[in-house]
């Protein structure tokens, strides 16, 4: 190869392919280098005359640009074609497939990073780049990606979905049967050493060493996926990793670069943290959700974490979802736990190591005494938790003491420095942990809003059997659902029926919900209440009780002060039943421009609300018709899920936090 064509001469690349044994089995290399690499053009080289001349007939078939030569091994091609051409040169060393617009991302790499010696990129079988499993040897394509009908064009397309977490990285030394060696390291460290004809794994690993001696840096792209073929290989040359002998070759010129693909030190670097995520990428994320919440009763907490799990297993890019539970798995809980992608363990003692390993942890909700961030990071890459309000943080009357308000505020304090990121359901709830300032970086805080479509209005429904037994007897009624915390404000529900008694309005309170160990409204409620209300308290409700309440109630009364998100405007409004509450906060967010809401926490501008309401149908009806719109778009439970799994993204995309790694490594004693 003595001149090489102008056309050739002024391209960005050029590839560069040694025919070893029967040419013809280059086809369909030469077949996808067509359509992977437009317009590139390709030298081509063999021992043998009738070698070089197959090739050309292939190549005329598949209407490439061909350039060849008569030389005995790949770096004597390799050598010449640096010698000759002044750009960037795509070496082939076994017959390949690769994937279209394959060299896009690496060729921007090369022009852009003047240091840049190389750029590799993940195979099925490259040394210690093998993907998804990594390591030498053959590796059926089969067997590799876990019976997937998997291939190189699909698995590109997943890989460059998340191209914000799969951007190139560096790694000691090139690897793998396409590598991409660019203009400049030519420049710096001339083409590589002569080699035998069946050594391109060790030219390859020396070019490296020698471009790392001047200061240069190897990449991988790992963005792109090429596979080699594994059906040839009786007639190509078998190997794809050093031999003993060429590594201990390389460990003589640099020990360094030899022992990191092994070393123990860098099984959590960088490198086998991309390669992680490229797995994630292509075969699904593998997610653990803490569930210990889930238990007798069904509650806000229980209604979102389900929702959750639910959406999150219909989410394609999500493969499994573990799920750890405290006991056994509650009635309410039973068919929202029935996907094939869903594994519920129990993990009694917050041990989470016995699920296999995740891509994330995730809390979906707030951090509690007994959560042991340790096993978290055991069990997966990255931990997250999701923080509902501040309620409880800020509220000293919701716990047993001043100590153990204290301990909380600790605990929350804690996990929200440690995780890897927090997940807040609404914009309000960010901004009070900016207040607070809780020690979370703002660019690990993501607002994910819950999700409101759970309920569809045609559920199963049951009266309460109890609400009977406590006098009822079918009056017009209004309802408060949600247990009897402060924040609540019960008691101005009750003042409010009285005001609207007084008004000559025949109605009943119905309130719903759980009484709390500390921090009840039942003293504000007792003083609210005159005999000749009728008011009906029921301690609990079943999921079919709540829907009757909900549908058969003239309007919920929502009084609360405090709020993360708050879902039961969203309730009632999915069984047709609008709803009077104070637009602040959260709700701000989402009904700030709703017509006759109270703006005030007194019984009067609630009585005056609930009447408007209760007078005028057109308005009731187009209260709830706003509300549900809001549902069925940005509150969906699948935009959550969305959202969410976009988090997970963006966290693999970012290194695991610093404090998370060092609590991992502390004594039982030491965690929160």
């Amino acid at each position: 190869m003595n001149t090489m064509a102008d056309a050739t001469k002024n391209a960005q690349a050029v590839i560069a392919l040694h025919a070893s044994g029967n040419p013809e089995l280059w086809a369909p290399t030469l077949a996808s280098l067509s359509v992977g690499c437009p317009g590139i053009p390709v030298v081509v080289a063999g021992p043998e005359p009738c070698a070089i001349r197959t090739l050309r007939g292939l190549a005329e078939r598949y209407e490439m640009t061909l350039e060849s030569a008569l030389v005995p091994s790949l770096d004597q091609l390799v050598g010449a074609v640096g010698r000759e051409f002044d750009g960037h040169v795509l070496v082939i060393t076994a017959p390949v497939v690769v994937p279209p617009h394959m060299l896009g991302p690496a060729l921007k790499l090369a022009d852009s990073e003047l240091r840049c010696a190389s750029v590799s990129f993940l195979s099925n079988t490259a040394d210690y780049l093998s993907f998804p499993a990594r390591g030498g040897g053959a590796i059926p394509e089969a067997a590799a990606f876990e019976g997937v009908a998997f291939d190189e064009t699909v698995i590109t397309r997943r890989l460059r979905l998340r191209t914000a977490a799969l951007s190139p990285i560096p790694i000691p030394y090139a690897a793998g049967p396409a590598v991409l060696i660019s203009k400049q390291g030519l420049s710096v460290v001339g083409p590589p050493s002569i080699r035998g004809p069946d050594e391109p794994e060790l030219l390859l690993g020396e070019y490296s060493a020698r471009a790392r001696a001047h200061g240069m840096v190897d990449y991988l792209d790992p963005s792109t996926f090429v596979t080699r073929l594994h059906d040839v290989v009786d007639d190509v040359r078998r190997r794809s990793h050093l031999t003993p002998a060429e590594a201990a070759s390389l460990h003589a010129q640099a020990p360094a670069l030899a022992r990191a693909p092994t070393e123990s030190s860098e099984h959590d670097g960088g490198l086998a943290d991309v390669l992680q995520t490229a797995r994630a990428a292509v075969l699904g994320l593998r997610v653990i959700i803490d569930a210990t919440c889930l238990g007798p009763w069904e509650m806000g907490t229980q209604v979102t974490v389900l929702a959750l799990i639910e959406a999150l297993a219909d989410q394609p890019e999500v493969s499994y979802v573990g799920v750890a539970v405290a006991g056994p798995i509650p009635s309410y809980a039973e068919g929202k736990l029935s996907s094939p992608k869903v594994h519920v363990r129990v993990v009694a003692d917050g041990d989470f190591t016995r699920f296999p390993l995740a891509d994330v942890v995730h809390r979906p909700y707030q951090p509690s005494p007994g959560i042991r961030l340790g096993s978290w990071r055991k069990a997966g890459r990255r931990t997250l938790v999701t923080m509902l309000d501040l309620i409880a943080y800020q509220v000293p009357g919701y716990h047993d003491s001043a100590d153990a308000w204290f301990k909380y505020r600790k605990i929350v304090r804690s996990a929200c420095s440690v995780v890897d990121g927090v997940i807040v359901i609404s914009e309000n709830v960010r901004e009070a942990i900016a207040a607070e300032r809780l020690a979370v970086d703002p660019e690990r805080v993501f607002v994910v809003p819950t999700g409101t479509s759970h309920l569809r209005g045609d559920e199963a429904e049951v009266m309460p059997e109890e609400l009977l037994h406590r006098g009822f007897t079918g009056d017009e009624f209004l309802l408060v659902l949600g247990a009897d915390y402060t924040h609540k404000n019960r008691d101005l529900a009750i003042r409010t029926l009285e005001a609207l008694v007084a008004r000559g309005h025949e109605l009943a309170l119905v309130m719903a919900g759980a009484h709390v160990p500390r921090g009840s409204s039942r003293v504000a409620e007792a003083g609210a209440w005159s005999p000749h209300l009728r008011v009906y308290v029921v301690p609990t409700v079943t999921s079919a009780e709540r829907n009757w309440l909900l549908r058969h109630a003239s309007l919920v009364l929502y009084p609360t002060g405090a709020e993360g998100f708050g879902l039961v405007p969203d309730e009632a409004a999915a069984f047709g039943t609008p709803s009077v509450f104070v637009p602040f906060g959260p709700f701000a967010e989402r009904y700030g421009d709703l017509p006759g809401l109270p703006r005030v926490w007194t019984a009067e501008a609630f009585a005056d609300a609930a009447e408007v309401l209760l007078a005028e149908p057109s308005v009731a009806r187009d209260q709830v018709a706003a509300i549900a719109e809001h549902s069925r778009g940005q509150y969906d439970w699948s935009a959550a899920a969305r959202s969410t799994v976009s988090t997970y993204w963006s966290l693999l995309a970012r290194p695991p936090h610093s404090r998370t790694r060092f609590v991992a490594e502390r004594s039982e004693e030491s965690e929160t």
